[in-house]
């Protein structure tokens, strides 16, 4: 494998995911999460990444045969046309959707919508848990519903086994924590009987908005470029692009999808300035990166993409 550099021609060209936030609302108010406070500070404002928009953003990943996934700052099925847009993914023919939910909304109808056979279309819904016993989870996953959330998953599995469908997948993730400590073992052997794949993630303080817990980085280790420079892009509920999808203070802004589309900021003169910052290990002067230590919890040998890939049996 070729290391800190993109992995093909096609990857220079356009980035292997596209991630969007679709809104920066939640329903939740999670103890490891940047949200549950930001959506307190003066100036929020409850926001929703304009349809067009997204479908705009749909067109060219499916043009360029890439990743479609929502992530980030709120619960994407708080948006009024989720539906709409899971059509629209079918309709263009999007080879990978993935999305993380809390699961609270992911009621009968939506699961109909996502749960269909395609060809084309592979579909990846991550629930976020976080905790495999119901007091812990209730203490870390704030303003949540327990039995509501494993009834939607198990209402979700019973649907996608009467459709006979093998191209919509369900991952459940965890986050280590100190609060979920003790639990990781139960969890991944309940959980791995039931879902297609669990998904461990090491708690970070997201570049200094969240309390230092157990995250370990070391002072001595040599930094690597980040990968998420060579093969993803964000487009924020603005429409202003990001070059890092966990900047919650919005401070790598590189572009506006309402200006430009993305093949063209992905190759513009600033992300390739970005790049070679990178692979110099040349980044006082980039913010975020100058104070980010989150670079050590991303793995060139194993990220999102081999999630997809082992989902659906790819080599």
């Amino acid at each position: 494998m070729k290391k800190y550099t993109f992995q093909s021609k096609k990857e220079e060209r356009f980035p292997s995911m596209v991630h969007i936030e679709n809104t920066n609302i939640c329903n939740l108010r999670c103890i490891h999460c940047p949200q549950s406070f930001l959506s307190k500070r003066p100036g929020y404002k409850p926001q929703f990444l304009d349809y067009n928009l997204i479908k705009k953003v749909i067109d060219e990943v499916a043009a360029n045969n890439s990743i479609f996934r929502i992530t980030a700052d709120g619960e994407p099925m708080l948006q009024k046309e989720f539906k709409k847009m899971v059509d629209y993914v079918y309709k263009k023919g999007i080879k990978i959707f993935a999305f993380n939910t809390n699961g609270t909304l992911m009621n009968q109808d939506i699961i109909k919508k996502l749960v269909r056979p395609s060809k084309r279309t592979k579909i990846i819904v991550e629930v976020s848990l976080d905790a495999f016993y119901k007091d812990t989870y209730d203490k870390i996953r704030v303003g949540s519903d327990y039995i509501k959330v494993m009834f939607n998953i198990f209402n979700f599995l019973r649907i996608r086994r009467e459709r006979k469908v093998s191209n919509v997948k369900l991952v459940v993730s965890i986050i280590d924590q100190p609060e979920a400590l003790g639990e990781m073992k139960n969890f991944k052997r309940f959980w791995k009987s039931v879902a297609d794949d669990i998904v461990t993630r090491k708690y970070v303080d997201t570049k200094g908005l969240m309390p230092i817990k157990n995250q370990r980085y070391n002072k001595n280790t040599k930094r690597w470029p980040c990968l998420v420079v060579f093969k993803r892009i964000m487009i924020g509920f603005d429409g202003r692009v990001r070059f890092c999808p966990d900047d919650w203070k919005k401070e790598s802004v590189i572009g506006d999808i309402r200006k430009n589309t993305l093949k063209e900021i992905w190759q513009n003169g600033e992300y390739k300035k970005l790049r070679q910052e990178h692979l110099t290990n040349n980044l006082a002067k980039r913010i975020p990166c100058n104070y980010c230590k989150e670079w050590q919890a991303l793995n060139w040998n194993y990220n999102y993409e081999q999630v997809i890939k082992k989902l659906f049996n790819k080599n």
